[in-house]
């Protein structure tokens, strides 16, 4: 008996049992449902690494950072806020990576929209890395 497959492209995700190589609607490859599973398992795992990292980053950088006697730290309040404003942002990345691979563990697809939420995200890092850098010139 053939393992059940799905086609791969996230707008499409058609179910097909047998060993169909590619998809009769829109002609993506297919992927075993298997695979789906140990991909989803694979973004929980690099999503609990980055929450959990950022959290415990989080965690011993701040009482560093705004320490008053400022021996550890040599940056201003507004760049310490913002460090911590990144390492959340890759925290939550961390989160919808967690979330989705849930749901890809569960139900084999993928979606679309977290490609979208991804990509926000990493912008959002990005743009407010690139801040961090200016309005510290700035200071």
């Amino acid at each position: 008996m053939d393992e059940d497959r799905l086609c791969a492209a996230p707008e499409c995700a058609n179910p097909y049992r047998g060993a169909a190589e590619t998809c009769d609607y829109c002609g993506g490859a297919t992927v075993t449902m298997r695979s789906a599973r140990i991909n989803g398992g694979v973004s929980i795992l690099v999503g609990l690494g980055l929450a959990v990292g950022m959290a415990v980053l989080a965690w011993i950088l701040t009482p560093l950072m705004f320490d008053p006697t400022g021996e550890s730290f040599n940056g201003s309040r507004a760049m310490a806020w913002a460090i911590l404003a990144l390492l959340a942002l890759i925290g939550i990345f961390g989160l919808v990576g967690i979330i989705f691979g849930i749901r890809r563990f569960r139900t084999g697809r993928v979606d679309l929209q977290v490609r979208k939420i991804m990509l926000w995200l990493v912008t959002l890092v990005f743009a407010l890395g690139g801040l961090l850098e200016v309005f510290d010139e700035f200071l």
